[in-house]
């Protein structure tokens, strides 16, 4: 939980907002929808990263691949084998 706070935290502290949208799941105004940047890494890396990030979070909430799918915008077999690569 501390490291997901370090690393989805808005800015340099982490606040009741942050806490919150954690424990609870819920993303305060959906976390303004940006990915949050903090030192330069290779382009590829950072997508990866992300795409990584989203992956998990649509697993979790959506609980199938086919909708988790779905909800990313992508095929079911595009998915599948970004997971593969992806995640361990």
């Amino acid at each position: 939980m501390v490291e997901r706070l370090v690393v989805t935290a808005r800015g340099d502290q982490i606040g009741a907002r942050d806490v919150l949208g954690n424990l609870y799941d819920r993303k305060p105004q959906e976390m303004d929808k940006k990915p949050i940047i903090r030192e330069i890494v290779p382009l590829r890396d950072a997508i990866e990263e992300v795409e990584a990030q989203l992956i998990q979070m649509a697993l979790q909430k959506y609980g199938t691949a086919a909708r988790a799918a779905q909800v990313l915008g992508v095929s079911p077999a595009t998915l599948s084998r970004r997971m593969q690569k992806l995640l361990p």
